[in-house]
């Protein structure tokens, strides 16, 4: 019961993280609200519950997944999220720049994703290769 709680919250702050970032520069587009919803799909919640946490978002400390692979699958569905719009405004950055510090990953890493994103890898190719990297983990 207590690691279903866990998990749960896990899954909240994650889409509540990526509804802050598709609404941070202003303007929720259509395709992030798509991306949203599938992601949120892949973890079994419904539209309801994004519309209710979309209701209620309040700032709370976010703490990163603790095994490699969920939290690089977090932050790849981040700048997924940057993405879903084809524009990267400042604003986004600016809050992958404060993932990316609780993440412990380097600023660079925020470009060096969305060009491999943008190149057309996959969550797989891009997860072995910055696995492999010294300032990955």
């Amino acid at each position: 019961m207590l690691f279903q709680f866990f998990k749960q919250t896990h899954k909240k702050n994650h889409i509540k993280n990526l509804l802050n970032l598709a609404k941070s520069d202003g303007f929720f587009h259509m395709n992030e609200y798509e991306l949203l919803l599938v992601v949120a799909r892949k973890y079994g919640l419904s539209i309801s519950f994004i519309q209710n946490l979309d209701k209620q978002i309040e700032s709370e400390d976010f703490t990163p997944p603790k095994k490699e692979m969920d939290k690089f699958r977090y932050w790849y569905d981040l700048i997924n999220m940057v993405l879903a719009d084809n524009v990267i405004h400042e604003k986004e950055i600016e809050f992958c720049e404060v993932m990316a510090h609780k993440f412990n990953y380097p600023q660079n890493f925020i470009h060096k994703t969305i060009s491999k994103i943008q190149e057309g890898r996959s969550f797989e190719e891009l997860y072995q290769t910055f696995s492999q990297e010294k300032d990955f983990i």
